[in-house]
């Protein structure tokens, strides 16, 4: 099976072509994960040999990764000083810094590399319950981090519909259980919101999350008008895999443009074996994610620097990647836009913008929603949370609440 980014037509001419055979045999590749090894089995098929792998993260130091000892970055700055750095994080623009600030001058990404390639030279380097499915889903997801980086105008958005949710899950990153008096963000709003920012840009894609999206009585509403823009390229509706949706819903499902992610939260995604087989009866594209959650940490105040607050940001899981939308406003982070609801944090001008604002000029819009999208100041969650990167502590992804969810600080 071929694996190949399916908008390159929309974006082809903006993209750097990058030829790794001018650095063979003097790579090192940045970052020993899932991309990792993909990008070290597509360099392999190309005859371009690498030096090592080497990584931020203190776990991986001194391990074996498929045959390459991993090293920290002061190893690999003291054993290869004048190598070219090939990033291959999920969070490439802090990658990117972190190794600049090394003094490396020879920094480059797999963008070329993933463009196209044949699934078969890859699948085996990676986990066993590493999908065909899933694969296509984390390459297009990095893919939209490498565009950010590149600062090419092709956004993605998180569409939060519902606080609703079937199940309590202690970890939650979205914060659920906390909400007393769930609601449904109102389809009025949705509408507005939606049919505003289609109308002034084109849209790689959005992901449809909650709570559990399929509790919204107008998730078929919502599914529709995404499908049928011209601007929106690719729905990515997620489910935790407690529901069947109803039948209007699931024809909005069958089209091509929509790509469902179940996640598999084991026991607790009661229905999910019953929704794949109806996906598949039915040809809906759809993968299971089996999530590795990271704990999270206390909700206060913490004493940070101006500087130790933008390389958090810089490192954060959501720092290149869709802002949420939520209640007529668009985010830079899910917590943000859900601490905000709660009551959490305190509300600040410019840390969200208002898509509902009257009156609305296009143009206007458009030039203030593309600063939005580029901006990468500190929000004022930043300085409430504990950091949200790849490398936190982890946690199992799923686990249920007994009881009342503990109660949470306020500060707004």
């Amino acid at each position: 099976m071929v694996y190949k980014y399916e908008y390159l037509k929309h974006i082809e001419e903006d993209l750097p072509n990058i030829d790794y055979k001018e650095h063979d045999g003097n790579l090192v590749l940045f970052g020993a994960g899932i991309n990792g090894a993909i990008v070290a089995r597509l360099l392999e098929k190309q005859g371009v040999r690498f030096l090592c792998f080497a990584d931020s993260d203190h776990r991986k130091w001194g391990t074996d990764y498929l045959g390459y000892t991993v090293l920290s970055p002061e190893q690999m700055k003291q054993m290869h000083p004048n190598a070219t750095i090939l990033i291959t994080p999920y969070t490439v623009s802090a990658a990117y810094k972190q190794i600049k600030k090394m003094g490396y001058d020879n920094i480059i990404t797999p963008l070329s590399l993933i463009l196209e390639f044949d699934t078969n030279d890859v699948m085996e380097a990676l986990p066993d319950d590493f999908s065909q499915n899933r694969l296509f889903a984390s390459m297009n997801y990095y893919m939209r981090k490498l565009i950010s980086f590149y600062d090419i105008d092709f956004k993605r958005i998180v569409l939060m519909i519902t606080e609703r949710c079937t199940l309590r899950c202690k970890e939650c990153q979205s914060l659920m259980p906390h909400f007393e008096n769930p609601k449904d963000i109102e389809w009025d709003v949705i509408k507005k919101s939606l049919e505003r920012l289609l109308s002034v840009s084109r849209f790689e894609g959005v992901y449809m999350e909650g709570g559990e999206i399929f509790l919204h009585p107008n998730i078929a509403d919502i599914l529709e008008l995404l499908i049928e823009s011209p601007n929106m390229y690719s729905v990515t509706p997620i489910t935790n895999g407690t529901l069947i949706p109803n039948e209007r819903t699931l024809k909005a499902l069958e089209h091509p443009k929509v790509f469902v992610r179940i996640s598999n939260y084991r026991e607790h995604s009661k229905n999910m074996q019953n929704l794949i087989k109806v996906f598949e009866e039915r040809g809906i594209k759809h993968y299971v994610y089996n999530y590795q959650w990271h704990k999270l940490s206390e909700i206060r105040l913490y004493e940070r620097t101006d500087e130790e607050l933008q390389v958090m940001l810089e490192n954060c899981c959501t720092g290149d990647g869709a802002p949420p939308v939520k209640g007529g406003r668009i985010y830079r982070c899910p917590f943000a836009a859900n601490a905000e609801s709660l009551g959490i944090v305190p509300k600040r001008e410019g840390d969200s913008f208002n898509i509902m604002a009257e009156p609305f000029n296009p143009t206007e819009f458009k030039e203030n929603l593309d600063k939005f999208f580029k901006s990468r100041n500190v929000l004022e969650a930043c300085k409430y949370c504990a950091g949200r990167n790849y490398a936190g502590e982890r946690t199992i992804a799923g686990e249920q609440l007994v009881g009342k969810a503990p109660e949470l600080p306020k500060f707004s």
